[in-house]
């Protein structure tokens, strides 16, 4: 893939006017990126285009170049604005064809009135020899295509959209591409340690010195993240990981909260479960957050009953 790319690389493109006027703010590009790094992929760059075929063009082909896997959202609708197939196709070099199961959909919800005649034909239309990725919540035909070593999948510009298609047949076809290409790593979650802090105190382990060593934030915790230094299959780095997380353990202590990717309302969530208890909070100058972070959690009514439910 990728024309020699690293299977592994990856690179996003996001599509809109709004976007790069400031009159929106772009959700689409993280929720991408932690789909790709879950999946062991490295996201190699992002950038933003506007709508102009010819700007998604010149940006797909120099994607081709740098990476093996392209995602690209937005610009997927039905008005004159939306251009990312044209663009796209052209990249390809490949003309637009209807496709015939997306049309077939589009005029049953114009049937059932759920749409209107003449607003939607564009969006049936999708690069030639793409293959078509239904998308269980709009009426965009988002595609997946792959030419010359390079493989693209293209979502619409919504962002529960695109939470429904990577849960669905895009994060399948994600989970295929980038199959193999995760490098072995032990995770530590830490709370309440401040980022210079950790790297302060990890950079004196000499059972991370074979190791690449990374530090992620996330508000007051922090992720200290230990991987192969080298994805080769020749080395088994699982001895290397286990001393790694062995030492971040024994230097951090109770800071650590989490060996894994759970976060720490999931681990919380999960003690309560454990545990067989509730929780109740009052809240003022938190304006309910705490209260969002832990019904975020699915299953929230098993450790959340809510005031209707206290004595």
């Amino acid at each position: 893939m990728g024309r020699g790319a690293p299977p592994d690389s990856v690179y996003i493109i996001i599509v809109g006017d709004e976007l790069l006027a400031g009159s929106i703010r772009d959700r689409n590009g993280a929720a991408l990126a932690v789909a790709v790094t879950s999946r062991g992929g490295r996201v190699v760059e992002m950038c933003a285009v506007p709508d102009d075929s010819e700007s998604i063009r010149s940006a797909v082909e120099a994607a081709s170049q740098r990476c093996a896997v392209i995602l690209i959202a937005g610009g997927l609708g039905p008005t004159s604005d939306d251009r990312t197939r044209e663009g796209v196709a052209a990249a390809l070099g490949r003309p637009l064809r209807e496709s015939p199961e997306w049309s077939r959909q589009l005029d049953e919800w114009i049937s059932a009135g759920y749409l209107t005649t003449g607003t939607t034909n564009k969006q049936s239309l999708l690069p030639e020899g793409a293959r078509l990725v239904r998308n269980p919540h709009g009426t965009a035909a988002c595609f997946a295509a792959e030419w010359d070593g390079s493989a693209l999948l293209a979502f619409p510009g919504v962002p529960a959209e695109v939470t429904a298609l990577l849960a669905g047949d895009a994060g399948t076809l994600l989970d295929e591409w980038l199959a193999g290409s995760a490098a072995p790593e032990c995770r530590v979650r830490l709370i309440g340690v401040p980022e210079s802090h950790a790297q302060a105190r990890t950079a004196a382990l000499p059972e991370l010195e074979s190791l690449e060593v990374a530090y992620y934030v996330h508000g007051a915790t922090v992720d200290v993240v230990a991987r192969a230094a080298s994805r080769s299959l020749a080395r088994d780095w699982s001895a290397a990981l286990a001393a790694a997380e062995s030492a971040l353990r024994r230097e951090f202590g109770d800071d650590v909260y989490e060996i894994g990717v759970r976060s720490l309302a999931e681990v919380v969530v999960d003690s309560l479960r454990a545990a067989g208890e509730t929780v109740s909070v009052a809240e003022s100058c938190t304006g309910g957050y705490l209260s969002q972070v832990l019904t975020a959690v699915p299953g929230a009514s098993e450790f959340f009953p809510g005031p209707e439910r206290l004595p």
